[in-house]
């Protein structure tokens, strides 16, 4: 026994004798594939936001025989995975998932991995409204508030009436 060192298909014929010089043969063929079949697409995935196309992931693998076929289990929805290993679509429905993957390759082999991705809910203000004023009087609105979006939020207006500053 030894390791095999190079890919290939290979054809020979193994011979048998025996003490009266006797001789049996019998003709193989054996298929080397390369390294084992493995995906090598780091987890987590890039985040996405709702409402948004994704940013897009493309799975990579390597090793094994031929070309990839990539599935997917349950995907965020919104979001689906291509026979050819991009994930694409924007997403419905924020949260944290998990994506079970899995590719094959032309000799049937099969990897697979969970991706962790998570799904930001898109930017929105949440006061639903402001009191009205009156000339003369201090006008005083409630804090503004809004969910989603990515890090620390930064407020502007414009086209107020005069004399009123809203941050």
């Amino acid at each position: 026994t030894a390791a095999l060192n190079t890919p290939g298909t290979y054809a020979f014929t193994v011979t048998v004798t025996d003490s009266l010089k006797t001789t049996a043969s019998q003709g193989y063929t054996i298929t080397v594939t390369g390294t084992a079949l493995s995906i090598v697409t780091a987890s987590p995935l890039p985040w996405g936001q709702t409402g948004v196309a994704y940013p897009g992931a493309q799975f990579q693998a390597k090793g094994g025989v031929g070309s990839y076929t990539w599935t997917a289990g349950a995907a965020p929805p919104g979001l689906t995975l291509s026979a050819s290993g991009a994930l694409s679509g924007a997403p419905t429905t924020g949260g944290s998932y998990s994506m079970a993957v899995t590719v094959t390759d032309n000799a049937k082999a099969t990897a697979s991995g969970a991706f962790a991705i998570t799904i930001l809910n898109s930017l929105t203000i949440t006061t639903a409204s402001l009191a009205n004023g009156t000339v003369g009087v201090a006008y005083t609105a409630p804090n503004m508030a809004a969910t989603g979006g990515i890090g620390t939020l930064t407020w502007s207006a414009s086209g107020l009436p005069a004399g009123i500053t809203l941050f």
